[in-house]
């Protein structure tokens, strides 16, 4: 009896002994899928939970090591296209978890600060994107355009998001608070959008298919586009820009690189361009001989002393407001309908055959001559803080508003010049104050007219 009762305490001990040691273990990866683009490499990392595991080693596997790899620390590299299982098994092999793998030929990864991020993509095939916090991938098929949006997990300061694609041609993803972005290994790319986010640099080498390009406020100071020849539209403005080479970019219609520290800029080779905006640089000199598509320019807020752009048949409109200018020539610009030259230093202006002016400000100047008579069309003239002594609108019939107050136009000037106001059946107005004949000219001469004037 009592060699039967110590036989099964013996078998209870060992029972308990045995339940004791194989409590079950649990294999948690920090990621379950992921999104790869061949030539990346990611570590993933394995946590062993037990109580009494004592062996917290993990050796790592991979089913298709053609696709990816995987060494002894759980660094996965990408090496082709296609799917891998990574599995991580925990030391005394009875517990593994498995995580899988899908690398594509060409994608673009970023980074963001951001706890929202906005992605919009057009091309054709499969797009698939991984939000690099554990959420859920998303794959859609990429006709026309999708719009890719996830709110971020707030606990992860950094996210690293990865899109791959058979054939992504545009990629916008401005306002996200990106602070690294890499398109290098999509190269069927032709557009693409970063504008306001947090850039410092943007290596555009290997998309010598793109066609259009907005990075507009970021924190570049460098941008290479040398590899860039389809060019035809780039918004590079508010950046720190210093040197902007656009002697490639052959095929460039627009450019807008306000708002940077450019000294120079030379686009003698641009024989495209219709649009040129460089506004808020240090420029001394513009040479835009070679430009003669121009239609808008908008060089406001520079050093320039000097812009002729007499016989330009394209251009329609000009702002070089707060510069340098002396002189300014656009004669025989047919098509130009607004200028503004205000704020300047010019003592001569030339207007002749601009038959479709319609704006004309060319305030705090020290012109004492301008004449308009070849602008039939002009609807505004702006002229006041300059030194006129004399001003002839009689050719100007549909003018509706002059302002050309503080000049230097005497009594009788100022009544030729109400002589010389078209009439008009509804009010227009005339602005005079500020001129040496301001109080002895006879205003009812445009009154009459039903002009208001203002003295």
């Amino acid at each position: 009896m009592k060699r039967s009762s110590f036989l099964i305490l013996l078998a209870g001990s060992l029972l308990l002994s045995c339940k004791k040691e194989y409590v079950p273990i649990d294999v948690i990866l920090n990621r379950q899928d992921c999104l790869m683009i061949v030539g990346d490499a990611l570590t993933l990392e394995a946590t062993v939970v037990s109580e009494t595991a004592k062996n917290q080693a993990v050796t790592w596997h991979s089913d298709n090591e053609r696709v990816a790899t995987v060494n002894s620390a759980g660094k996965i590299t990408a090496l082709a296209p296609g799917t891998a299982v990574i599995t991580a098994t925990a030391g005394d092999g009875r517990s593994a978890t498995a995580s899988t793998i899908t690398v594509g030929a060409a994608g673009v990864t970023m980074t963001s600060t951001g706890f929202y991020i906005s992605i919009l993509v057009s091309g054709s095939g499969n797009v698939s994107v991984d939000w690099g916090d554990g959420a859920e991938i998303k794959q859609r098929k990429a006709i026309g355009e999708i719009r890719f949006t996830h709110e971020c997990d707030e606990q992860i300061a950094l996210h690293e998001v990865t899109i791959i694609g058979d054939d992504i041609q545009r990629l916008v993803c401005s306002y996200n608070k990106l602070t690294t972005l890499d398109v290098s290994r999509n190269p069927a790319l032709k557009i693409l959008e970063c504008s306001s986010n947090q850039l410092t640099t943007l290596n555009l080498s290997s998309n010598t298919e793109l066609e259009s390009l907005g990075c507009n406020n970021n924190s570049l100071t460098t941008l290479n586009i040398s590899s860039n020849t389809a060019l035809e539209y780039l918004q590079c403005g508010r950046n720190l820009l210093s040197i902007l080479d656009v002697s490639n970019n052959s095929a460039l219609v627009s450019l807008d690189c306000e708002k940077n520290q450019l000294i120079t800029l030379n686009v003698g080779r641009n024989n495209k361009l219709k649009n040129l905006r460089c506004m808020e640089n240090q420029l001394t000199s513009l040479d835009l001989n070679s430009n003669t598509e121009l239609e808008s320019l908008n060089c406001v807020k520079n050093q320039l002393t000097a812009l002729d752009l007499s016989g330009f048949i394209a251009l329609q409109q000009i702002y070089c407001d707060e510069n340098q200018l002396s002189e300014i020539n656009v004669s025989a610009c047919a098509l130009l309908r607004s200028l503004y030259c205000c704020d300047n230093q010019i003592t001569t202006l030339n207007v002749d055959g601009c038959t479709a002016l319609r704006e004309l400000l060319c305030y705090n100047n020290k012109m004492n001559n301008l004449i308009v008579s070849d602008n039939t069309t002009l609807y505004t003239l702006f002229c006041w803080d300059n030194q006129l002594t004399t001003l002839d609108v009689s050719s100007n019939t549909v003018l509706n508003g002059l302002c050309c107050h503080n000049n230097q136009l005497m009594a009788n000037a100022l009544n030729n010049l109400f002589k010389t106001l078209p009439e008009s059946y509804f009010t227009r107005y005339v602005r005079i104050d500020g001129n040496p004949g301001t109080n002895d000219c006879d205003t009812s001469i445009a009154e009459k007219k039903g002009w208001d004037v203002w003295k």
